[in-house]
């Protein structure tokens, strides 16, 4: 049997026990990157430029959007090292070979180099110590204890190297294609027409769903409506200001990265629809308060205290705000 005092047990009494090293704690990743299909065969993709490198988060001035091929590219959120290693083999693997490779597949090929990196991650930490490799530790599990095959077997799947989401989008003979890896699980998002990864994903999507985007939706406004999910992203903790945004479709070939006067001139539409946004905010602020004082006054005339009045504005109170509006029941 193999011996028990080895690397990961301590001794409780005659008893052994297994120590587990710590796990990564699982949260959610900074930045954010979202895709959306439109006119049925053309996607345009946003990004930040925040990454995570272990504890440390930063906003370098390279671009994070990857050609995987001329039709291909890949955005991600999570550990930065694990991306550029898994990149680095999709590389390889791809060589630029646009013909051979549909959307689905890169995906897939992505989700398998993760698998790779955690499992040679977890044969270091769990196996090494011990002069096994995995290999040896799935045949030589007949000369081991049950209990610690069984430990070192349930530590091995649940390790966790780190966390990375990837959005994989592009265009293949069947069309245009939005592809969504989280660690090892990959998931089809063509339906919805869009997607979304990083700390700020729900104010991204939450754009999209309020816009009733579909993938058949014109390509005027589905560019509008990427950057605008992008920049609202901003509000969450985390992603960062600058963006940079990428186009494909309709054919295979035609990647693209749309240029800062692209950008400006949809920073400077961006704007003025907030500005446009914030003045109705503020007219109906104001004429809600006017509709407020007046139905007061007339309350005051009924007789506000005898009928409860619960207003944050009353008349009663000189007037002085004791909130935004408040409510007032008549």
């Amino acid at each position: 049997m193999l011996a028990l005092s080895a690397v990961g047990w301590r001794d409780r009494g005659a008893e052994k026990i297994y120590t587990p090293r710590a796990k990564k704690r699982e949260e959610d990743t900074v930045t954010v990157c979202v895709a959306a299909i439109c006119d049925d065969d053309t996607i345009f993709g946003a990004s930040d430029r925040k990454i995570t490198a272990g504890d440390i988060e930063f906003e370098p001035e390279a671009v994070k959007i990857d050609r995987i091929t001329q039709s291909v590219a890949v955005m991600a959120a999570g550990d930065s090292a694990i991306h550029a290693e898994i990149l680095q083999s999709v590389h390889a693997d791809v060589q630029d070979q646009d013909w051979l490779w549909d959307v689905k597949e890169i995906a897939e090929l992505y989700s398998q180099y993760y698998n790779t990196l955690r499992q040679k991650g977890a044969e270091r930490a769990f196996l090494a110590p011990f002069g096994l490799t995995m290999d040896a530790f799935i045949g030589r599990q007949g000369d081991m204890s049950p209990e610690w095959v069984k430990q070192v077997g349930y530590e091995i799947i649940n390790y966790n190297p780190g966390n990375v989401e990837a959005i994989v989008a592009g265009v293949d003979e069947m069309g245009a294609h939005i592809w969504v890896v989280e660690n090892e699980m990959v998931s089809c998002h063509d339906n919805e027409g869009y997607a979304a990864v990083g700390i700020g994903r729900a104010h991204a999507k939450s754009q999209f769903m309020f816009s009733g985007h579909t993938r058949r939706n014109y390509l005027p406004e589905t560019l509008l409506l990427t950057y605008t999910a992008k920049k609202r992203a901003e509000a969450a903790p985390g992603v960062g200001t600058a963006t940079d945004m990428f186009i494909v479709g309709p054919t295979r070939g035609t990647f693209d990265y749309l240029h800062e006067g692209v950008l400006a001139k949809l920073e400077a539409i961006y704007k003025t629809v907030r500005r446009k946004e914030k003045n109705i905010v503020k007219k109906a602020e104001e004429g809600g308060e006017l509709l407020c004082r007046r139905n007061h006054e007339a309350a005051k005339n009924r007789g506000c205290e005898s009928r409860g009045c619960k207003s944050r504005r009353c008349s009663r109170t000189g007037g002085a705000p004791r909130g935004r509006w408040g409510t007032f029941i008549l």
